[in-house]
């Protein structure tokens, strides 16, 4: 927490252990205290599947009080069976909340005997006046089963209707969103693929102040444009603007390598609602990582609601 105007902070410990998320500036998610947090805690792995984990997933509600400390609220327990969280790439949102309603979007390990045809994905609702976690609503299948990287992302619109992403690991995303504002426990719209055939990875989800829905994530090509030889990737975007469907695939970065790729991106927004793209690169083939040592971190943006973008000026951070 900053005291003085950001010239000092303090630290306030978070309870447990595990990997952590934090409730992340989506477009339409205004908080009036502290961030509410995700806590995986692994408690298994598979041997026979690696990407198969099982953790139990939490939910934290910092409160602030009034002499200024935080205290961190009693964890709340959501699921035993939660897949947990794919951070590195993407960076998907696990929280948003508006008023009292926090709402928390997860999948979920299956028994591999099951055959599962994807990550099954919920999403519950928190009420902080009544303390209660609503019913889990099971809203799709992310493919394949067993996948950790198939953490799926969650955002809400001005009007707050909730929007979800059921994430894939080389499929193509699956797009859901909450009949009612503000609530996860109504009617939802039926799973749709976001693109025909797309093979995407590492989703990252904004909505910004128009309520179109923006993505960026890994999506394979094979078409031979660029790598005659081989498969490739790119660092693409796709979006949907309200009752419209979703715009076709655009990359918006090419690997300068063929084969296996990836940019751990991050997608966001500024205060007054443009698009800003963090990226880095990885490659595959060791002699670039030796050659070039160090980040080749880059940070793009959009001005125009992204139709096009460019690398971002110093200037465009003073508002």
């Amino acid at each position: 927490m900053k005291i003085g105007g950001g010239v000092t902070f303090t630290a306030w410990p978070i309870p447990g252990t595990g990997g952590f998320d934090i409730e992340q500036f989506s477009g339409h998610n205004v908080l009036s205290g502290p961030p509410p947090l995700a806590r995986f805690h692994q408690t298994a792995r598979d041997p026979k599947l690696i990407w198969r984990r099982i953790h139990d997933l939490d939910l934290i509600l910092p409160a602030k009080q009034p002499n200024g400390s935080i205290v961190m609220g009693h964890p709340v327990a959501v699921s035993k069976q939660c897949i947990g969280l794919s951070a590195h790439s993407g960076i998907p949102s696990t929280l948003v909340s508006r008023g009292d309603k926090v709402h928390i979007t997860w999948g979920e390990a299956t028994p591999p005997e099951a055959k599962a045809p994807g990550v099954p994905t919920y999403v519950a609702t928190y009420d902080r006046t009544t303390g209660q976690l609503g019913s889990r609503v099971l809203v799709g299948y992310g493919p394949p089963a067993n996948d950790v990287y198939n953490s799926p992302c969650i955002t809400m619109d001005s009007q707050g209707h909730l929007h979800v992403l059921i994430c894939t690991h080389g499929r193509t995303f699956k797009y859901v969103r909450s009949l009612l504002p503000n609530s996860a426990n109504s009617a939802w719209t039926e799973e749709e693929d976001v693109g025909a055939g797309l093979r995407q990875t590492y989703v990252g989800m904004v909505c910004t102040p128009d309520d179109t829905l923006h993505l960026v994530f890994r999506l394979w090509l094979d078409d031979h444009r660029y790598f005659p030889a081989s498969h490739y990737a790119t660092l693409a975007t796709m979006s949907k603007r309200p009752t419209e469907p979703w715009s076709e695939a655009r990359p918006l970065v090419v690997a300068p390598f063929s084969e296996y790729s990836i940019f751990y991106h991050r997608l966001t927004l500024d205060r007054a609602g443009a698009p800003f793209l963090s990226y880095d690169y990885w490659s595959t083939f060791w002699f670039y990582r030796t050659d070039h040592r160090g980040t080749r971190r880059s940070l793009l943006m959009s001005s125009d609601g992204g139709n096009t973008w460019k690398l971002a000026q110093s200037h465009q951070f003073i508002q």
